[in-house]
């Protein structure tokens, strides 16, 4: 049976934020229908579209995965196979199958009518369209299509092949290849280590460094102990929840250090970076000029970048390039590298609602020219919702926060029969901040971005913890921000 097309929730993507609220549905409203539409051809979102070598998790699955459905392996780490393997188990548990999540299905458009109150999704398919009350938009913030590509001089010399770690051809090995690797985020810090040991030789070229640091890669036990917990499931999950606890609590903790005490911070992560490799590889290639957490920290799981590193097969250069040649590249200081493969890691473009034209009563959306609230919802978009996780750490523990107050809104709605809620809230209202992130992705992208602002609801919220108190004493009920109808 095809999934419904009225329905009271229309939910977009069937990436970690979309199956979350598909849960929710199950778990919280039983008598509600809904449909998930995904465009792509199977479920997993990010961890089903990049294929890079080595893609991983670089949160903890501990606190990635739903706390309604915990991790049930020793990885911390989960590769892409094997965060796709859970989600399939969430979906076999809450009944998420071709009954209601429609695939190879791309929403063009989403227009609220404000007589109606009804929210209308028009797809490619001229034939299919939904009606819902309401929509959570589970979509992402960048561009599933393209990443972003530097204007590199001489590219079209090269003769052989550039790749982008969101297009990397299926089966595509680099076994015996000279690879040059451009970028210096996780997808860069990733790749290395995976290729290494198979490749001809691996060199990093990075414009200006970042920071890297040395996480553990799975859980490790003493014999007796995994064999206990091994014989007492329970304990396990027992176990595997107050790691959740721990892990997200420290993490907000050492996000809090770093921006009190920026100093501090970086000498810390810098002296363990000088543990793995020594002062004079630090210095050239992992002390950046911002501070920790201006930007995100990537993880080198189980130290591996490191490792390959120490042992000659990864090698790391700081410089700009001048330009590509036919064997390779050619960087500012003149250095040349040969290459028989060049990865393009430079970053994504956003793209808020997956390139999605959004109107009310015919007038368009300008994500711009919009305030969020607890980053789930945008000033004048009645009863649509936003799946905005954590970028500071696991993305899913701010989407579990989201989908409590989405939860709240609905009941709340339900009991006082309001058929609309909307954020009342405009530009001139707020105090306005900026996202306390200045990676690349972010700076290049503003003008797609909401407006922001310095204070709660309306900052982009870091501290899940905060937003939790926050929202314990102002919930739904007394916010003067939303207007129901």
């Amino acid at each position: 049976m095809a999934p419904l097309q009225d329905v009271d929730m229309l939910i977009i993507g069937a990436g970690i934020s979309g199956l979350g609220m598909a849960c929710q549905m199950r778990r919280k409203f039983p008598n509600l229908s809904f449909s998930v539409v995904e465009k792509r051809a199977q479920h997993g979102g990010t961890w089903d579209l990049f294929k890079y070598p080595g893609i991983r998790s670089d949160s903890p699955m501990q606190s990635f995965a739903y706390s309604w459905h915990p991790w049930s392996k020793l990885s911390i780490r989960a590769s892409a196979s094997e965060i796709l393997w859970y989600q399939k188990g969430v979906m076999k548990k809450y009944d998420l199958d071709a009954d209601v999540i429609a695939y190879n299905t791309a929403i063009k458009t989403l227009k609220f009518n404000t007589t109606t109150c009804l929210w209308t999704a028009t797809t490619e398919d001229p034939d299919v369209s939904y009606t819902a009350r309401f929509v959570y938009a589970g979509t992402g913030y960048y561009d599933q299509e393209k990443g972003y590509i530097p204007d590199f001089k001489g590219v079209d010399d090269f003769k052989g092949e550039v790749l982008q770690p969101m297009h990397w051809p299926e089966n595509f090995s680099c076994e015996g290849k000279d690879v040059v690797i451009i970028g210096s985020g996780s997808s860069a810090v990733t790749i290395a280590p995976a290729i290494c040991d198979v490749a001809m030789s691996v060199t990093v070229v990075q414009r200006s460094p970042g920071y890297v640091v040395n996480q553990p890669g799975r859980l490790r036990f003493n014999p007796l102990m995994q064999r206990l917990l091994s014989w007492f499931p329970p304990l396990f999950r027992l176990y595997t929840r107050c790691y959740r606890f721990v892990s997200v609590f420290m993490n907000q903790y050492e996000y809090w250090l770093a921006t009190r005490f920026p100093n501090f911070a970086q000498k810390m992560v810098l002296q363990a970076a000088t543990d793995e490799v020594g002062e004079d590889v630090v210095t050239q290639h992992f002390t950046p000029k911002y501070n920790v957490w201006d930007q995100r920290v990537c993880v080198a799981s189980d130290g591996d970048l490191f490792q390959g590193i120490k042992a000659g097969k990864i090698r790391y250069v700081t410089d700009t390039i001048d330009t590509f040649t036919e064997d390779g590249l050619r960087l500012t200081r003149g250095d040349e590298y040969k290459a028989d493969v060049i990865v393009s890691a430079t970053g994504m473009t956003l793209e808020i609602f997956g390139k999605i034209d959004v109107f009310v009563d015919r007038e368009p959306f300008v994500v711009n020219n919009s305030i969020m609230y607890r980053s789930i919802m945008f000033s004048g978009l009645p009863n649509l919702f936003y799946g905005l996780g954590a970028t500071n750490q696991s993305w899913t523990v701010k989407v579990e926060f989201a989908l409590k107050v989405i939860e709240d809104i609905m009941k709340y709605m339900d009991y006082y029969e309001y058929k609309t809620c909307v954020l009342n809230k405009t530009t001139t209202d707020i105090r306005e901040g900026d996202v306390p992130l200045n990676s690349g992705y972010f700076t290049r992208n503003r003008d797609k971005l909401p407006k922001l602002g310095l204070d709660a609801p309306f900052h982009w919220g870091l501290y899940v913890i905060h937003d939790y108190f926050s929202y314990f004493w102002n919930p739904i009920s007394r916010d003067p921000s939303l207007t129901f109808a």
